[in-house]
């Protein structure tokens, strides 16, 4: 059942329209107000159970005090994500709507929070189809309530299979910065390469196809790249908050697909793989992974040391320390690579935002010790992002689309995920092209994976499948 959300207007900034919505503005912070009925019945319940409400608070607040802290407060508020203690943390957005919620509600996630509509630009092209933006809670990497971000756009036409299929695109955002995200490219920004190459992926459809589609900002409100745990629950409550969402039409039948290369190929494996537990009620139908970098450390060391590709590697890092800060702690970063991060902890691709030039050679360049890959803290780290996970299995039917001669994301490590779901029941096809290498390979997938997307959305006996294609299960 769909709950009726009263949503209200982040960018609002007159205090009296903030209070016609119950909202609180206090020098660009929006807030809710406390909800007057709650107060009341809360009220009710102290007078009739004061002396134990008491004696209960004092224990509590005793033990709470010994342990250090608490998981939220009584007024339907939760603990977010604390930046004052993180590292190289990304510069907010100029805009209030992508602000966390201060406090946090109580919220199940998928629930939306607020909603915008947007002008739906890709390539900068200002498009006919109507678009939103929704902010919505979901689960952070700790299991903590965290408000994110997804952008929603309805299809002109009715799509072929009359049952409106809802797809989740997963861009390569590869970023440290907060504007390199999805929400930012598909209205207009032009900040990150690698999302205009994919526009030709996704236009077709929402022109031809008649799928309604949602872009999430997968990477999270600390823009950590390749953290599958928070990617996931971004993707799986971004389908939620859109399959709640009236102005797009859909319904409770609607069938779901995921898609996603590279970067965005982690994101939409592990949403995947937690969907059957994180979000069981939802009706996945297919999976299109291309070009999906599995094992972390083996792509890490491919990017180490290239010209095209390291500044992204330094970027990604970066990026995966304000959540594992035991990855590249301080004292591991001489002083020119602290330096370096200061100018990379908002660029998009490893791109600097003062000026400097941007990060060149290798890690070890950057870094007091010769393999930074090899130090406890990587050892710890990068295998808990890496797949396979023995937690982290899809139910749903899943197609790997991967170049053979892949430098930057191995065949050999993908392979290692399709036999283990494999092993554990899933439906998994297997593509093995060789006709070019990873970045040839973000184009020539699009093809196969929107004829597998549509041919599964049908519903028929018949996937769509390239000639050559293994599958099990």
């Amino acid at each position: 059942m769909t709950r009726n959300i009263k949503h209200y207007d982040l960018r609002a900034s007159h205090p009296g329209h903030c209070a016609a919505r119950r909202v609180q503005c206090r020098t660009g912070q929006h807030r809710r107000l406390p909800d007057p009925a709650f107060n009341l019945r809360r009220s009710r319940m102290e007078k009739t159970t004061r002396t134990a409400w008491h004696l209960g608070v004092l224990l509590a607040v005793t033990l709470l005090a010994a342990c250090g802290g608490g998981s939220g407060g009584d007024d339907g508020t939760a603990p977010g994500i604390d930046f004052t203690r993180m590292l190289y943390p990304p510069t907010p957005l100029d805009d209030p709507f992508f602000d966390q919620p201060d406090p946090m509600p109580k919220l199940a996630p998928g629930t939306i929070i607020a909603s915008r509509e947007v002008r739906y630009a890709p390539l900068g092209i200002p498009m006919p189809n109507s678009a939103w933006q929704l902010q919505y809670m979901s689960t952070g990497l700790q299991g903590q309530p965290m408000a994110a971000i997804a952008t929603v756009v309805k299809p002109l036409l009715p799509a072929l299979t009359l049952n409106r299929p809802l797809v989740s695109f997963q861009f390569a955002i590869n970023s440290a910065g907060l504007k390199c995200a999805p929400s930012q490219q598909v209205t207009g920004s032009y900040a990150n390469t690698n999302s205009q190459l994919e526009a030709l992926n996704y236009i077709p459809q929402v022109l031809a196809l008649g799928w309604t589609l949602v872009f999430p900002d997968h990477l999270g409100p600390t823009s950590s790249v390749a953290v599958g745990r928070v990617a996931g629950p971004i993707v799986l409550d971004g389908i939620r908050a859109a399959k709640r969402f009236e102005a797009l039409g859909l319904t409770a039948d609607s069938p779901v697909g995921l898609m996603g290369y590279s970067g965005g190929g982690v994101a939409t494996a592990w949403a995947a793989g937690m969907q059957p537990k994180y979000a069981p009620e939802l009706d996945l139908r297919a999976v299109a992974i291309g070009g999906i970098p599995a094992n972390l450390e083996a792509t890490a060391r491919a990017f180490d040391g290239s010209a095209l590709f390291f500044p992204v590697m330094y970027g990604a890092v970066l990026s995966i320390n304000r959540l594992f800060p035991q990855l590249v702690p301080p004292s591991l970063l001489t002083e020119e690579g602290k330096a370096m991060a200061e100018s990379v902890k908002d660029g998009c691709l490893g791109g600097t935002t003062d000026g400097s030039a941007g990060p060149k050679g290798q890690m070890s360049d950057y870094t007091t010790v010769e393999d930074i890959y090899a130090t406890p803290g990587a050892r710890d780290v990068l295998p808990k992002i890496s797949l396979p996970q023995p937690d982290v299995a899809p139910t749903a039917d899943v197609y790997f689309y991967h170049q053979a001669a892949d430098q930057l994301a191995p065949f050999a490590e993908m392979q290692k995920v399709a036999d283990d779901w494999c092993a554990r029941g899933s439906p998994v096809h297997v593509f093995k092209d060789f006709t070019g290498e990873h970045i040839v390979g973000a184009v020539t997938s699009a093809p196969s994976q929107l004829l597998y997307l549509e041919s599964r959305f049908a519903g028929g006996a018949l996937t769509l499948l390239p000639p050559g294609t293994k599958s099990c299960n």
